[in-house]
């Protein structure tokens, strides 16, 4: 038997346990929260890999933005996590783009830190 964790299988296979977080959800709940607060322009910063659970995370944020009157969402992908190429791709976000954030979310804490 295999145990997969934070992942989900390309091709079926049996006798194999996949453990996940409710990543969908947490996507949700921080959208609500940071525009409960009175953000209303959310920017996402992600890995360029696309991760399950990263974009089960994008989901629910655009899940909750969706339908929140005047929320709006934007997406930047960047190639690696560290902090010059994270910083790199925000410079260039804001020098390009009339879009401000009032929040900026990460998809995972090297993001963040970044």
């Amino acid at each position: 038997p295999l145990i997969f964790i934070q992942d989900r299988p390309l091709v079926a296979l049996r006798d194999c346990l996949f453990i996940s977080q409710e990543d969908f959800k947490g996507g949700a709940m921080l959208a609500e929260h940071v525009l409960d607060l009175g953000a209303r322009r959310l920017l996402f910063v992600r890995s360029a890999v696309d991760w399950p659970a990263v974009q089960e995370r994008q989901n629910g944020i655009r899940s909750v933005v969706e339908k929140w009157h005047g929320a709006n969402l934007a997406v930047i992908k960047v190639e690696d996590e560290s902090i010059d190429t994270t910083q790199k791709a925000l410079r260039e976000h804001f020098g390009n783009s009339s879009f401000l954030p009032d929040a900026i979310l990460c998809g995972n804490d090297n993001l963040a830190v970044a």
